[in-house]
């Protein structure tokens, strides 16, 4: 079973590969495309490779978070793989109208 939990932790992670998260966070939107061409076994097996490669004596939240990811991921179909996929990259930034100066 898919808890809301694992779900929104798996939405988190991929939107970090499907989106360029430097432009995200001032407010534009860019689709890493290559990664969202993948289909599921293609992105699982990007993120076992990075979790293979961030893994330390200590696990890490974020190694924790992919980790949940890779698990949920297993869990779903390539039907609901691509339906989660094309929900986040309907996803908006939020754009800021002012700029703060630090």
């Amino acid at each position: 079973m898919i808890t809301e939990e694992m779900k929104t932790t798996t939405e988190t992670i991929l939107m970090t590969y499907l989106m360029d998260m430097v432009t995200w966070l001032i407010g534009q939107k860019n689709i890493n495309q290559d990664m969202a061409r993948l289909d599921k076994e293609e992105m699982l097996t990007v993120l076992k490779n990075d979790y293979d490669d961030f893994k330390v004596d200590q696990p890490t939240e974020y190694d924790e978070e992919l980790m949940t990811a890779i698990t949920t991921l297993e869990k779903l179909s390539e039907t609901q793989f691509q339906e989660l996929k094309m929900t986040i990259l309907s996803w908006e930034p939020i754009r800021t109208t002012s700029k703060t100066a630090l």
